[in-house]
């Protein structure tokens, strides 16, 4: 250990300008790195690779390394290149450093410095129509920054981490390009999301995207939608649809005091529970999609009052009904839901099944003029003369 401390603090000592760090890459070789030791390093002692990268235009592939390799060479990247597109390099070092010289090389690969803005730069993202009217707008913070010869690359998101944005700013031309790609959070509450996308569902084909970096709204960057702002596999009113889903989502908890993550397996179902509840919570009756109940029946009495009529109407109470979702479960309290039946489906299997065992099971049909319903309350209905 003492040896090795001392060939590092050697090391060190080589060069005025550079300082030395060894590590073990995965296949076990030592890699070297030369980094500077101060700020002007690369200015007063600049070490300078020339050479030769060739690139194939019949070859599709090799197109494609061509445009990454000048992409990360203008704007900032990360770009890996084999032998089969390298030849030989020559190294201009300073001469301390012994690494000076022409060879071939096995691969090459350039990476940009990321500088990350701490802290984060505050933006505005904007929906502009065609006439530069605002139709919606959405905070971000830009995180990370490359630079290239030709400009650089800001990288951001938006609050909720659900919108990731990267602007790219070419300064030879003072153009520039807004890209956009989504991921889901792992855990957020329903409100914060529905900002991201309403964004989304008015970001269409047609109008245009305005980005403002903070302090300066003189110079916005603007670019025409080219493609439309939602996820692969959405349909186009689908980020509308989902803003509503977790805008009710999000009232509902407010309305109970009881807030929770959006579950990763909340489905379409699940809102419209939720939107019947929010009408519950309202003091409204809600019709529920049934055609058909069964009830359990222990007495003769019983089947023969329910078989005497042609149609009757009667009410479950209930003395808490609970709405579930997800793992997360809200009281709402006693609940009466009322049914009006115009037809008994298994009368006659009814009579021998409770003959011969004590119970059965009756399965009526609702009366469609008369929707099955429900409200919350301990108070059951008035009852109807005409049933």
């Amino acid at each position: 250990m003492k040896r090795y401390q001392a060939l590092q603090n050697r090391a060190q000592e080589i060069s005025p300008h550079y300082t030395m760090r060894t590590t073990t890459s995965p296949d076990g070789d030592t890699v070297v790195q030369l980094l500077p030791k101060a700020p002007d390093s690369h200015d007063r002692a600049p070490i300078r690779f020339t050479g030769q990268v060739t690139f194939r235009r019949d070859d599709p592939e090799d197109e494609q390394r061509r445009w990454q390799f000048e992409d990360a060479i203008r704007f900032g990247g990360d770009i890996h290149i084999g032998s089969a597109n390298l030849g030989a390099f020559t190294v201009d070092a300073p001469s301390e450093l012994g690494i000076s010289g022409t060879g071939p090389l096995e691969a090459i690969r350039i990476t940009s410095a990321t500088e990350v803005l701490n802290p984060a730069t505050p933006a505005q993202l904007a929906v502009l129509t065609p006439a530069g009217v605002p139709t919606a707008s959405l905070p971000l913070e830009l995180t990370e920054r490359t630079r290239g010869i030709s400009g650089g690359t800001l990288k951001g998101q938006d609050l909720t981490g659900f919108i990731h944005v990267r602007m790219r700013v070419d300064r030879r031309n003072a153009t520039g390009s807004l890209t956009l790609s989504f991921t889901s959070p792992e855990t957020c509450l329903p409100q914060a999301i529905v900002p991201a996308l309403r964004f989304m569902s008015r970001a269409r084909l047609g109008q245009t995207m305005q980005l403002t970096i903070h302090g300066s709204s003189e110079n916005p960057l603007t670019a025409p939608i080219t493609r439309p702002l939602t996820p692969d596999g959405w349909d186009a009113d689908e980020a509308e649809v989902w803003a509503e889903v977790l805008s009710d989502l999000a009232m509902l908890q407010n309305m109970t005091g009881q807030f929770f993550p959006l579950p990763a397996d909340f489905t379409r179902r699940d809102a419209r529970q939720v939107k019947e509840t929010l009408a519950l919570l309202r003091g409204e009756k809600v019709e529920l999609n049934v055609r058909t109940v069964s009830v359990s029946v222990v007495s003769s009495d019983a089947l023969d009052q329910v078989a005497a009529k042609d149609g009757f109407a009667f009410a479950a109470q209930f003395e808490s009904l609970t709405l579930t979702i997800g793992d997360h479960q809200i009281d709402l309290g006693p609940a009466i839901e009322v049914m009006t039946i115009d037809k008994i489906l298994n009368l006659h299997e009814a009579r021998r099944e409770l003959e011969a065992t004590g119970r059965t099971s009756v399965r009526m049909r609702i009366d469609k003029a008369h929707p099955y319903q429900r409200y919350l309350g301990k108070h059951l209905p008035a009852i109807d003369p005409q049933l």
